[in-house]
């Protein structure tokens, strides 16, 4: 189980910071909507030898406004070809996508009660998506709210890749967190070369990372992001220095990873790797 210890710590601090657990916010429940995207697959790219993944939790969305221009300008992230974002409304999501013009696919989990707008995860992308997906994790929050799983499947020259924008929930126990993750290896398209899966997993203790890391490499997924020590730490935690963002893979092969020092739009640091295309496949119908 949890380490009783941090969990009343979270829970404590949390409440403190006005994150108070609560009961009036709507889960959308239907697969495909709302959905939001923008898709233009007409653009043609050379296709690279590694693809630069980033993953980055923007808290709230609130300074989502800024994190265009850090995309753009900073040397780590402006060469991104995948980035999945959490905690997104779709004001958000869009002006990004507009800023870098990428391809984007959104789907919000809830109308969440403490900021009143939508929250959800998405995937951008200056590569053709050819196939996007919903899925709906099993255990709600405390207060009855859901979480989801965003897919992308991007087709990269020959390749095809299916790529997911996952955020966990903290108040999860190990083996909740098994069966969402099961639940997401069960829906996984086959069709597909390679798979990617990014985001904000809220392992704050060691129970929660280890069930979280057996689950993925029993299905063939490798950690990415190996070399990163820590992605997050606030105030409510005493600025103790948390790993919560990963990325993990199956079918690529990581050559790079690290963050980016900039906290300027978000508790969370950008998360990135760098993974090479293994061999040419001939993409599948």
């Amino acid at each position: 189980m949890n380490s009783p210890p941090i969990i009343f710590l979270i829970t404590a601090t949390l409440i403190m910071g006005g994150c108070s657990l609560v009961t009036d916010g709507e889960n959308y429940t239907e697969l495909r909507r709302p959905r939001f995207c923008s898709i233009n697959n007409t653009i043609e790219h050379q296709t690279p030898d590694t693809l630069r993944v980033v993953s980055y939790n923007i808290k709230f969305a609130k300074k989502a406004s800024l994190v265009g221009d850090l995309f753009l300008n900073h040397e780590d992230l402006c060469r991104a070809d995948v980035i999945f974002l959490q905690e997104m409304d779709r004001e958000g999501v869009e002006s990004i996508a507009r800023k870098l013009n990428y391809n984007y696919i959104y789907y919000p989990a809830v109308r969440h009660p403490l900021s009143n707008r939508d929250f959800g995860n998405a995937i951008l992308t200056k590569w053709p998506i050819v196939y996007d997906q919903k899925l709906i994790l099993p255990h709600h929050d405390p207060d009855d709210l859901q979480r989801v799983v965003v897919g992308a499947g991007l087709k990269i020259g020959p390749h095809l890749v299916m790529a997911y924008s996952i955020h966990m929930s903290i108040w999860l126990h190990p083996y909740q967190r098994k069966e969402q993750l099961e639940t997401l290896f069960a829906n996984m398209p086959s069709r597909f070369d390679a798979y990617i899966i990014g985001g904000d997993f809220n392992t704050y203790t060691k129970y929660n990372r280890k069930t979280v890391f057996e689950a993925l490499t029993g299905a063939g997924f490798n950690l990415a992001t190996s070399p990163i020590k820590w992605t997050y730490k606030h105030w409510y935690l005493l600025n103790k220095k948390s790993l919560v963002d990963y990325i993990f893979v199956k079918n690529l092969e990581p050559v790079g990873a690290g963050t980016v020092a900039n906290r300027r739009a978000s508790d969370h640091l950008p998360v990135w790797t760098d993974l090479k295309l293994i061999d040419q496949p001939t993409a599948k119908k």
